[in-house]
């Protein structure tokens, strides 16, 4: 049957057999291997280059890790500093003398601990404007252009900047990472500011990788560590586009006249939102490692086609010398000469090209399953990245979807005439955009953190109904948009007033907002009061004491209330904060004082 359907093929069947082998040797052995052999290079170098890429994002990942758990450390330290109270007394001493200045000095030791205690800094120091102490040491007088610029960058009290710069004490010479932090002074007390410096040996021990290079800098500064010491104090040539807030990049590019496979990233500090650390990561031995690749899996590719192929050069003209003598054998037995038919004799020689057919068919079915298989493994790898690409789409929708989301449903609600529900769907949107935007982020707008607050109270208006009433009260003096507060402070507190006083109060409860500027005192107050059942005069302590964190328990419940107080503690310094009355069946009342700061 299989031969029946070679005699179909015409032009095959008028060729001579040396070139119908050729033919079939090309069509079954070349072409596949051709085939097989470019898509197995191809898809062999992709691996190599997903490889390369993947260990390059995965050493610039560890070595954002590293700078994180450093910068995190360094704001933990840095809270620790600015709080303490003997600290803050001796930096607010006028002393009669150097000598004097000296001896408080050294008989604080918490600085010194800190720097023996922790291998990740190379320097730490506290800078003031109380003149009476000397330029020298870990706490010194502020006279260098260079630290009176850093008090102008942290001029709000406890805020935080980041830079490089060269420390004297440590003697390297070489820039490092530096964190400066304001002290949360008022302004009736000498400012001061902590600067801890990062050391460069602690990142190389850390973060260097013998087989890839890495740079760091800060913002568009020189590079302050990198794996190539010669690079250190220079500006980074790598493209980054430093107007993108969080950029990140890959691919291959030329860096220092060598070719080089490349990832680039760039990570925020904790707590600084307008600082970016960029982190370049190369790789220069892979573009060569793969070429080379290329050009001996190239090379393998036509040994393996060239030796066979002369091999069967060889073979068929020594096959073709055969059918010729059989030939003529047979020509001459035809024409009555049986005597040169002696030599095949029991030496059917079609019998073996059959069984050569048979074996080369069989190679065939045996190139093909290989090929099949190899297909069913690219579909099954084709359907992994898809699978992972479809996760990677879905984790990259952005809140702007959400947003689009709720926008459509509101919109959906108005064509109904349930107006009701397209207004929460808005008041939810607006809320929703706030929180998101503000997430992590040390200042906003007053005007911003009302209309939130606004936002909020209508959505539990519309819950509630007339259980729920509100008034905002505003000199019409004051403008709220021009002064700054910390985002998210005022919303625990308006739910506190909801669930725990009018949503148990029969009456018809009302929650009343007031802003009162105090611009003498330069203070900010901010009064929350509801009509709700109040608080027992017994329970009025324990509650206090619980959200101060006098108590020593550990906060569980009321964390709300008790991360407002730490908060503004923290932030704005001891002397603001939140107070609390409140009377059983008659309401309560919550006072929250701040720094009057413009934006």
């Amino acid at each position: 049957m299989f031969q029946k359907k070679i005699r179909r093929i015409p032009f095959l069947s008028r060729m001579q057999i040396k070139n119908q082998i050729y033919f079939v040797f090309c069509l079954t052995v070349v072409f596949p291997v051709m085939l097989l052999g470019f898509f197995t290079i191809r898809h062999t170098a992709e691996i190599l280059y997903d490889r390369a890429y993947q260990q390059l994002e995965s050493d610039n990942t560890r070595a954002k890790s590293v700078l994180f758990d450093v910068t995190l450390n360094f704001y933990s330290i840095s809270d620790d500093i600015i709080a303490d109270s003997t600290l803050k007394s001796i930096l607010q001493k006028d002393y009669a003398s150097a000598a004097e200045a000296r001896s408080a000095r050294e008989s604080y030791g918490r600085l010194a601990t800190t720097l023996s205690n922790n291998a990740s800094i190379s320097s730490i120091c506290v800078y003031t404007e109380n003149d009476t102490f000397p330029v020298e040491g870990q706490i010194q007088s502020a006279n260098s252009e260079q630290v009176k610029d850093w008090f102008q960058q942290v001029r709000i009290p406890g805020s935080v900047y980041w830079e490089t710069s060269v420390s004297e004490q440590s003697g390297t010479g070489e820039s490092e990472l530096t964190m400066v932090r304001s002290f949360p002074f008022t302004d009736r007390e000498y400012s001061a500011i902590l600067v801890i410096r990062m050391s460069n040996n602690y990142v190389k021990n850390r973060i260097q990788n013998n087989q890839l290079f890495i740079s760091l800098s800060l913002n568009q500064q020189p590079i302050f560590f990198c794996t190539q010491r010669s690079l250190q104090g220079t500006l980074e040539t790598a493209p980054i586009d430093y107007d993108t807030r969080l950029f990140q990049s890959s691919g291959k590019l030329e860096y220092q006249g060598k070719q080089a496979f490349s990832y680039i990233s760039s990570f925020i500090p904790y707590k600084a939102e307008n600082t970016f650390l960029y982190f370049t990561s190369l790789d220069f031995d892979a573009p060569g490692y793969i070429t080379n690749f290329w050009l001996l899996s190239v090379l393998v590719l036509v040994i393996a086609i060239v030796v066979p192929y002369m091999v069967i050069l060889m073979f068929t003209n020594y096959f073709t010398k055969r059918i010729a003598h059989l030939k003529n054998a047979m020509h001459d037995a035809a024409q009555g000469d049986f005597d040169t038919i002696g030599p095949f004799k029991g030496d059917d020689e079609l019998s073996v090209i059959f069984v050569d057919l048979q074996n080369m068919i069989a190679n065939v079915r045996e190139q093909q399953a290989k090929i099949y298989r190899s297909q069913l493994k690219e579909q099954e790898l084709v359907n992994r990245q898809q699978k992972m690409e479809f996760k990677l789409l879905a984790s990259q929708i952005n809140p702007h979807f959400i947003y689009n989301t709720l926008e459509t449903i509101r919109m959906m609600a108005l064509c109904e005439g349930a107006k009701d529900v397209a207004s929460a769907t808005a008041l939810f949107g607006k809320t929703m955009r706030y929180v998101l935007e503000n997430t992590g982020t040390t200042q906003t707008t007053l005007d911003k953190e009302l209309g939130y607050i606004e936002n909020y109270l209508a959505i539990q208006k519309l819950r509630f109904d007339e259980k729920v009433n509100y008034t905002l009260e505003i000199p019409d003096s004051f403008s709220p948009a021009q002064y700054q507060i910390l985002p998210l402070l005022l919303q625990p507190i308006v739910e506190n007033s909801i669930s725990h006083g009018i949503k148990e109060s029969p009456r018809k409860g009302i929650i009343r907002i007031s802003v009162e500027p105090q611009e003498e005192e330069r203070r900010l107050v901010i009064r929350i009061e509801d009509n709700g059942v109040g608080i027992p005069q017994e329970k009025v302590e324990d509650l206090r004491n619980h959200i101060a964190g006098k108590d020593g328990e550990m906060v569980t419940s009321n964390i709300g209330l008790f991360n407002i107080y730490q908060r503004i503690k923290l932030f704005y310094g001891g002397e603001y904060g939140m107070t609390l009355e409140s009377r059983e069946g008659q309401g309560t009342r919550f006072t929250l004082t701040f720094p009057l700061q413009p934006v």
